[in-house]
């Protein structure tokens, strides 16, 4: 029978994420406080049904879990396509939008949505329906301005100019900066009502892009947070903007410093302080920290630990949030231990493609000497990275201990 008042998770997933999914829910049935009250929905194929069950049936007894197929959303909802269908024809981020939405119309007796990626980690204790409270006694959307950037990609303002036309609005704003993704069917639904269902939104698009060199579809999160943004007041949100934020916390100086290292990294493409965990420092560290506290955001994208590990750990230290999400490539929660901060960062500086190429060099029997000397010495050099890394991650972590 169906408990309506338990706190609703989704997660779609599929088999290239399934590799995830043993830590998502280790690290739920770990830290979660009150997860007899709460149930996680996965939405998956039929096709992967038998492997995904091997993957959860160690938590079937302890775990309110559930499984969706996307076939049956559509049929539900008429949708005369496959998912195959739609993945191959609208690509991803619409396969991704339609999968959400309709997800969550589908369930329609829950009023509230938290909806987290394959990828998710609890990492302290939590108790589930006090993040759904804090989150919509005082909820907001954030954003970042785009005419503050040094660069933005042609890919994002395609994005921004698809929602623009969706909802026949200017804004010059964007919206994925955090990961708080709760969702209220109520809006929804009036979302939906005004502006058609999201398989109209993402026909609506396919047809617009039909003549363009490139498609990008329907981002969910943008289009929800971009209506949500024209009606504050009638929905009793705030505004999060991250660029005025700053400006009031610290120098000019520094958010600039800030900027240029992560428009030098992405190129203009995702958001700017998406990925701030990589880059942030000193004073820009302390700004997004006290941002972080004032909204009260609980839910942090951290990765790539070896760039920055230091500063990680401190922000973290500081802030407690519950929730690491999109990516498990990070050194906190069930991932800490002595050696994980020296690994993750081995496995992300080691070019193994390199590797690849020059043991098929290597053994390929019609080089002359010289060239079987030279790969030689380059894999030795790949030897020699790997060596180095491990020594510079270990020398960061006994700093870190010895700071404490």
């Amino acid at each position: 029978m169906e408990d309506f008042n338990k706190k609703c998770i989704i997660t779609p997933t599929f088999s290239g994420h399934f590799c995830f999914i043993k830590k998502y829910l280790k690290s739920f049935d770990m830290y979660v406080e009150d997860k007899d009250d709460c149930v996680i929905y996965f939405v998956i194929s039929k096709s992967e049904d038998t492997e995904f069950k091997k993957i959860i049936s160690a938590y079937k007894n302890s775990l309110d879990i559930r499984v969706l197929f996307l076939e049956d959303i559509l049929e539900h909802f008429s949708i005369p396509e496959t998912p195959a269908m739609i993945l191959s024809k609208y690509k991803k981020f619409s396969f991704q939008a339609i999968k959400k939405f309709y997800t969550m119309l589908y369930l329609e007796n829950y009023k509230h949505f938290l909806v987290m990626d394959s990828e998710t980690m609890w990492i302290n204790k939590t108790n589930m329906k006090q993040m759904f409270d804090n989150f919509f006694s005082n909820p907001y959307i954030a954003c970042s301005e785009i005419e503050k950037r040094p660069l933005f990609s042609k890919s994002n303002h395609h994005i921004v100019e698809n929602i623009n036309f969706l909802l026949n609005q200017n804004d010059n704003l964007w919206f994925i900066e955090q990961f708080m993704r709760f969702w209220d069917v109520k809006i929804l639904k009036n979302l939906i009502k005004e502006y058609g269902t999201p398989y109209e939104m993402v026909l609506k698009l396919y047809d617009r892009e039909m003549n363009l060199p490139f498609h990008i579809g329907l981002f969910e999160s943008c289009v929800y947070d971009q209506y949500i943004y024209h009606k504050l007041n009638k929905y009793g949100y705030k505004l999060l903007n991250f660029d005025k934020e700053l400006e009031n916390t610290i120098g000019e100086s520094e958010i600039k410093k800030f900027k240029e290292k992560v428009e030098n990294t992405y190129h203009g493409s995702c958001g700017m302080y998406e990925f701030f965990a990589n880059f942030a420092r000193g004073e820009m560290l302390k700004g997004l920290l006290h941002i972080y506290k004032k909204y009260n955001i609980s839910i942090v994208r951290i990765e790539h630990s070896n760039k920055n590990y230091i500063e990680q750990k401190y922000f973290l230290k500081q802030l407690k949030p519950n929730i690491l999400t999109c990516s498990q490539n990070h050194a906190f929660g069930l991932n800490s231990n002595l050696l994980t901060p020296i690994l993750v960062g081995c496995k992300i500086s080691i070019n193994y493609k390199g590797v690849e190429k020059h043991l098929k060099r290597i053994t390929h029997p019609f080089k002359i000497l010289i060239t079987w000397i030279s790969e030689f010495i380059s894999i030795i050099y790949y030897i020699f990275k790997l060596i180095l890394d491990l020594i510079i991650n270990l020398f960061k972590l006994i700093l870190v201990e010895v700071s404490k």
